[in-house]
């Protein structure tokens, strides 16, 4: 089996127009509905994918927790403890990824569109869901119920919905930062995979560096959370975030708002520009 990297220049923007045909069909022209059977089909397979999600994420925080052990142990944090912080940073991520894969498409877009087409950072193609987030968010939930159920609730535990909602909108921004380097420079973000194999060659569907990278980071972040930060962050001792831990992920939040008006000015539009809009509702 081969395989290479395709660079900036093997993804070329397209130049069909929307009238374009396939299969001597126009794309926009309307398509026969589906059988019931392949409506239930397709079903299964979404609520198969769903659970997947919610299953991965047990996996990641098992891994997470015999690394943690293996680089010297969890102290100054319980074991419950560090699963509740394991949730609490799952349940945002997972409530950020309802739409976010939305924004970590946008280098890709830069590429799929013509040459004509401007992408923006706007609503009608970012709020497009992804529902594999809530399954991710779910998982993040139940760990902070069991971590709840060993350490208690009290009245500090009510901040935990804007906490989470915070620490949620601040992976928004991050994405939409590092989405617009890739915007600028798509020639050194994007990359796609293909593959050789019986005569017979596979391309993967282009993908941002940065994207995956920062997905990386989520996966992992709990660990050096942890080591930086001392339990009283999160619990009081009973589950809650403290007032400082609160005032601060605010203003972080507020200062990534103002970075991505910056950086995106004279790009966040509330409609995208057609084509971007049917690139994004093809991959939704």
């Amino acid at each position: 089996m081969a395989s290479r990297w395709l660079p900036h220049s093997s993804i070329t923007r397209s130049r069909e127009s929307p009238s374009e045909l396939i299969g001597g069909r126009s794309i926009g022209a309307a398509t026969p509905q589906l059988p019931e059977r392949d409506k239930a089909t397709g079903a299964s397979r979404a609520f198969r994918g769903l659970v997947i999600v919610f299953l991965l994420s047990f996996f990641n925080l098992i891994g997470l927790i015999v690394t943690a052990i293996a680089l010297g142990g969890l102290a100054p944090w319980s074991r419950w403890q560090f699963i509740g912080v394991f949730g609490l940073l799952e349940a945002a991520s997972g409530l950020a990824n309802v739409i976010s894969p939305n924004i970590w498409r946008l280098p890709v877009a830069e590429l799929a569109t013509s040459g004509r087409t401007e992408v923006k950072l706007a609503a009608s193609a970012l709020l497009l869901p992804h529902w594999g987030g809530l399954a991710r968010f779910a998982a993040g939930l139940v760990c902070l119920g069991a971590s709840a159920w060993q350490d208690g609730l009290g009245p500090a535990s009510v901040g935990l919905v804007p906490f989470v909602a915070a620490i949620a909108w601040s992976v928004l921004a991050i994405s939409a930062v590092l989405a617009r380097a890739g915007v600028a420079r798509p020639d050194l973000d994007v990359f796609q995979l293909v593959t050789r194999w019986g005569g017979r060659e596979k391309e993967f569907p282009p993908v941002s560096i940065s994207a995956v990278v920062f997905q990386f980071v989520l996966s992992i972040v709990t660990l050096p959370a942890v080591k930086l930060l001392p339990p009283s962050v999160l619990y009081q001792p009973e589950l809650g975030p403290s007032l400082e831990a609160l005032l601060v992920t605010f203003a972080l939040s507020a200062v990534l708002l103002a970075l991505v008006c910056l950086l995106w000015a004279g790009r966040i539009e509330w409609h995208a520009p057609r084509e971007q809009q049917r690139e994004a509702e093809e991959h939704a």
